[in-house]
Parts: C-alpha cells; sequence; structure tokens
C-alpha cells in the first residue's frame, strides 16, 4: 500500500502424504487447504509489525482402519484458524 505497509494474501493446496490405511485418530487431520492473509507495517527503520491469519477449510477424514479402538466408520473432522503476531527488529 504504501513505503511501509505492505499486504498479503495466499492459497496453498497440500495433499495429504500419509495412506489411508495408516491414518489414526491421534494423529491430526491433515488439512488440504489453506487460506492466507497478513499484513506489516514498518514502525521505524529498526523495528517492524507483522500480523497473519491463516485458515484451513474444513477436511473430514474416515477411519477404516480394523486395527484402531474406534469401532467401524469413525470420523474426525478438523477445521483450523491460526493468528499470528510479530514484532522483529534489526540493527
Amino acid at each position: 500500500l504504501t513505503s511501509r505497509t505492505v499486504l498479503r494474501c495466499g492459497y496453498n493446496y497440500a495433499r495429504n502424504p500419509i495412506p489411508d490405511g495408516h491414518l489414526s485418530p491421534l494423529l491430526s487431520t491433515i488439512n488440504q487447504h489453506h487460506l492466507t492473509l497478513g499484513a506489516g507495517y514498518q514502525l521505524s527503520k529498526t523495528w517492524r509489525i507483522d500480523g497473519a491469519m491463516e485458515y484451513d477449510l474444513p477436511e473430514t477424514v474416515s477411519y477404516n482402519n480394523k486395527e484402531l479402538p474406534f469401532g467401524p466408520g469413525a470420523k474426525e473432522t478438523a477445521e483450523v484458524l491460526n493468528l499470528y503476531v510479530e514484532l522483529g527488529g534489526n540493527w
């Protein structure tokens, strides 16, 4: 926006690297779609503040591993919102 202000946005697609037969509710569900939005501002010559938000769209996983104690057809849904704030300096 200005020489001191920057806006950032992004999209990330990441496929699940773990084979379905090895998934477990004890592991976090791996969300495939992530949206990000952020901004930064140069406070002075040495100080900068940045903030960001990451939203992982809902992902549902069905567990069919018969060795798991959760019963057949167990499902898990994950949806994540992360907020980040950083104050940085250089000298």
